[in-house]
């Protein structure tokens, strides 16, 4: 759902807003989710004995989880490249372990661990910039006066030997 809702404004830029965009995607959610939800159990839940909880946990999670953090999410979109947005989006459920965690005292098994340290690998490889990476790597063998007394070396004048001073 948060991959359409960043592809799917590129579509419409400059015709609708991302505000717009957003309640219609929330629209055309519902009416989707409709067709696979069992509205028996939510009408004995709600009419139950302990009915405002379960309607103030609904409007907790459809406020809160749904509306607040989609709205967030794509208006960081305005101000964050997208690939940045997609891959902080990704850590949600790790964050969302952790907190588990923290808060309730849940444990997680050994795959579940291992699946978070592959996420969070994926999103550094992801996020680091290569470039820069291999550049200050080759830095002591880019210089003109390494590469020239080491090839006077390497050409058989020993006694000039090899530096990789700058």
């Amino acid at each position: 759902t948060f991959a359409m809702q960043i592809i799917i404004p590129r579509f419409f830029d400059g015709k609708y807003s991302k505000d717009a965009i957003l309640v219609y995607g929330f629209i055309s959610s519902t009416i989707v989710l409709s067709f696979f939800t069992d509205f028996s159990n939510i009408a004995s839940a709600v009419t139950g004995p302990n009915s405002m909880v379960v309607i103030a946990n609904m409007l907790a999670i459809s406020v809160l989880s749904t509306f607040i953090a989609s709205t967030f999410y794509v208006k960081s979109t305005e101000y964050i490249e997208t690939q940045v947005t997609s891959i902080l989006v990704s850590l949600e459920p790790i964050l969302g372990s952790i907190f588990a965690f923290l808060i309730f005292g849940e444990t997680m098994s050994q795959t579940q661990l291992l699946g978070a340290a592959i996420v969070i690998l994926a999103a550094c490889v992801l996020e680091a910039d290569l470039s820069k990476i291999t550049e200050k790597i080759l830095i002591p063998f880019s210089s003109k006066q390494t590469v020239s007394t080491c090839s006077a070396f390497v050409h058989g004048n020993i006694s000039t030997g090899c530096t990789f001073s700058t």
